[in-house]
């Protein structure tokens, strides 16, 4: 038995990545592996991408519009479109990574919470749910997001209106 669990064993390339090599913080919040081969890292300092070679570093900066404004990256996620979602402490943020611009909801749209989002989901049909933490208190949302959402954060037409944005009530508990 042990000589044919021999045949099935993989070899793994294991590769550690440290503020020396450009990483932003050294304390790693979220790891993501998108559709294209990037690896997302968000740390409480902004957010790096590792391309296998070198680490490009997004971090905050408050004065330009399509720029990430938040420290702290909880949770990340790609839908189908290839567009990544982030979980950060000012709220949910989209980002398209071929033009590397960030849209923060809760700027477009004040009904989206501008508050620590901790957990995000993406489901079939494009639905993305998500959990903020206010103290002790905590909700969850669905949005479904416009099919054209890339095209509209290309050309710098995204509304208030092209989010609808649901408060989803648990009581006796929630499916996905």
């Amino acid at each position: 038995l042990l000589f044919c669990a021999n045949g099935y064993t993989q070899n793994y390339r294991v590769e550690s990545i440290t503020v020396a090599d450009g990483l932003s913080q050294g304390f790693v919040i979220a790891l993501f592996q998108d559709s294209r081969g990037f690896t997302w890292i968000g740390t409480s300092n902004g957010l790096n991408r590792y391309d296998g070679y070198q680490i490009k570093q997004f971090t905050p900066d408050n004065t330009a519009p399509p720029a990430l404004k938040a420290s702290v990256i909880y949770c990340i996620a790609e839908d189908s479109d290839g567009l990544l979602w982030f979980g950060t402490e000012k709220g949910l943020v989209v980002m398209d990574p071929y033009t590397e611009q960030f849209t923060h909801l809760a700027e477009i749209n004040p009904a989206f919470p501008n508050s620590k989002i901790v957990q995000l989901i993406i489901r079939d049909g494009g639905r993305i749910w998500f959990c903020d933490q206010k103290g002790e208190k905590s909700g969850v949302y669905v949005t479904r997001p416009p099919h054209d959402l890339a095209r509209l954060i290309r050309e710098g037409r995204l509304r208030s209106g092209d989010f609808t944005l649901q408060t989803v009530r648990l009581s006796g508990g929630i499916s996905l």
